[in-house]
């Protein structure tokens, strides 16, 4: 139609002018194409002025801009509705320099507002002038939750009233974490810094700047070592030496245990525990909680470590989850499971059922279910299984026998939806319609 092909010729102007001008316009805002994640240093962006029976809307909130202008004013939007604004409605004018102001992106796609602005004279944060900055040299470093900026001589706090003691600008940069948590250490050339109580950056004394390294880190503890000792940081205090820990030869196993060739240590409320009684040079992880050494297996609960009495390491595997067999028994975390075949007990595809040669058990309860074949039980799909008599849907309460479905002939739609059909009818869990 003739609308569709006046958007089409729209369409391929926006990609003309954005090859050109090295940007995209949207909505009358204009967009930085280019964001430099290497060094951090964040685009800027053009906010717009459009009044709407007297009303100015922000365009800018797909860009994350916290700046408007309206009734030639630049404001500070103290607030975020989706909204029509009024005239100066709880909004904050900062600024009369419509003509260079900006607002930063802090990074495409986010979806966190960006608080800091630019015009001709002044950095704004938060509708705010910070002083005595350097304007020509401001950088605002990223962090997941926050924002840190520098100048050519400091580093300072968000908001540009305190300045982050004995830090390199040159060199400062944040250590991230890989997870969703507030970013908590930063080095520079010099030293290691960790946020203290007040969430600001503070320089840790302890460590050796040159000889760290990181040996793990995630959104929950991270492990560090220099040229003399070993330590770790949780999330919420500051970094731990870890007292006896051998830092020549220690190694994280995973985020419940670390070793050396002395001591197997414990994650454990926060804090690391050394463990007695384990083999250091034989520990290891078998799956998920279990773990074994020469002479025990182990089970992992609410911080605590179980230990499987007379069981031979050599012979013990993991079923599934929670559910780890020996030769001589079946156990659900460290306690022996009564009552189950051993020989014949085997987990039923990807489902949370098993089977021994007499009962079918969701996990170790047992389900009672008349005229089962467990010989020839078996799973078709998340939800739908059959044995050499029946087809039996499973709606994560029961299962239950699919009356009328032929056996031969019945197929689930799909794996994991609970539609199937054969040749006669098509069904909805255990609801059938005829064809």
């Amino acid at each position: 139609s003739r609308y569709i092909r006046q958007i089409f010729k729209l369409s391929i102007i926006k990609v003309i002018v954005f090859f050109l001008i090295g940007g995209v316009i949207i909505g009358g805002v204009f967009i930085a194409s280019e964001y430099d994640k290497n060094s951090r240093k964040l685009m800027l962006q053009k906010i717009s002025k459009l009044d709407v029976n007297k009303k100015a809307y922000k365009l800018s909130i797909k860009t994350n801009s916290t700046y408007y202008i309206y009734n030639n004013k630049v404001y500070y939007e103290i607030n975020r509705p989706k909204r029509l604004y009024q005239e100066g409605l709880e909004d904050k004018a900062v600024s009369d320099d419509i003509i260079n102001f900006r607002g930063f992106i802090c990074a495409l796609g986010q979806s966190y507002r960006c608080e800091y602005g630019i015009d001709s004279a002044s950095i704004y944060y938060k509708g705010e002038k910070i002083k005595n900055i350097d304007k020509i040299t401001f950088e605002l470093i990223l962090d997941k939750k926050g924002e840190f900026i520098k100048d050519k001589n400091h580093v300072y706090s968000p908001d540009g009233k305190q300045i982050i003691k004995d830090a390199d600008p040159n060199s400062f940069e944040l250590i991230e974490d890989g997870g969703t948590s507030n970013t908590d250490l930063a080095i520079d050339d010099n030293f290691i810094f960790q946020k203290g109580n007040n969430n600001f950056f503070v320089k840790n004394k302890e460590i050796e700047r040159k000889s760290l390294e990181i040996i793990y880190r995630d959104h929950v503890v991270t492990y560090l070592k220099d040229k003399n000792s070993v330590f770790y940081k949780n999330r919420d205090d500051g970094i731990k030496r870890i007292v006896d820990a051998d830092r020549n030869s220690f190694i994280n196993i995973d985020q419940d245990f670390s070793k050396d060739r002395n001591f197997v240590f414990f994650w454990k409320n926060h804090s690391i525990e050394k463990i007695k009684n384990i083999d250091p040079k034989t520990f290891q992880p078998i799956s998920g909680y279990w773990y074994k050494d020469l002479k025990n297996i182990y089970y992992i609960e609410h911080s605590k470590i179980e230990i499987l009495k007379n069981v031979n390491p050599n012979n013990f595997k993991v079923i599934s989850g929670d559910i780890g067999a020996s030769l001589e028994a079946i156990y659900y975390k460290n306690k022996i499971i009564g009552g189950i075949d051993r020989k014949t007990f085997k987990k039923i595809g990807k489902s949370h059922f098993f089977i021994d040669k007499d009962s079918l058990y969701k996990g170790i309860e047992k389900i009672e279910i008349s005229d089962i074949d467990t010989s020839s039980f078996h799973q078709i799909s998340a939800q739908y299984f059959k044995d050499n008599s029946h087809v039996y849907f499973y709606d994560y309460y029961k299962i239950t026998v699919v009356k009328d479905a032929d056996l031969e002939t019945f197929t689930p739609v799909c794996y994991e939806c609970e539609y199937a059909k054969d040749k006669n009818s098509k069904f909805h869990g255990t609801i059938s319609t005829k064809f």
